[in-house]
């Protein structure tokens, strides 16, 4: 309850004020709960059958979900890249303290549930999968609408499309 008090400008206050609490018990070691497997495996079958219904329900033909399947191949080999060399380099720096697996999982591209889930059935620390996983999620919610607002963005923007955002 106190996280929509405390944030109220904050983007996904919903998800960011349950989610630091979550996160700073976890790492403060008031708990250690976590699901049994069955649920988790459970939610990773109810997200993967939705993802599905919503791409069939989208009606889209062939010719456009291969389409959209390739920009999003591509998008997700560069970030996974991103991911596997900062992984590297933060393992590097730590001096190996940091298991590197752990650290893939923590920088990878994808739904934070869905990382955290991999986390835990890898017998990972899920919080902090999870803490990573939350910046991210915080710094991109705080920069890209000052980004958006930003000449360059719109200029970028009337140069692609001809269109200003």
């Amino acid at each position: 309850l106190a996280g929509p008090l405390v944030a109220r400008r904050l983007p996904a206050r919903f998800l960011l004020g349950p989610l630091t609490l979550s996160a700073l018990a976890h790492v403060s070691g008031l708990t250690a709960a976590s699901p049994p497997k069955w649920v988790a495996r459970l939610a990773q079958c109810v997200l993967g059958a939705g993802l599905g219904a919503r791409l069939v329900a989208s009606g889209g033909a062939p010719r456009e979900v291969v389409r959209i399947a390739l920009a999003g191949l591509s998008a997700t080999l560069l970030l996974l890249a991103l991911a596997l060399a900062s992984a590297s380099a933060v393992h590097v720096l730590l001096r190996r303290a940091v298991p590197w697996p752990l650290l893939v999982l923590s920088y990878s591209p994808g739904g934070m549930t869905e990382m955290c889930l991999t986390a835990l059935s890898m017998g990972y620390d899920v919080a902090f999968v999870a803490t990573h996983h939350a910046l991210r999620l915080a710094v991109l919610l705080l920069v890209l609408p000052l980004a958006a607002r930003s000449r360059w963005v719109k200029r970028l923007g009337r140069g692609v499309s001809g269109v200003s955002p």
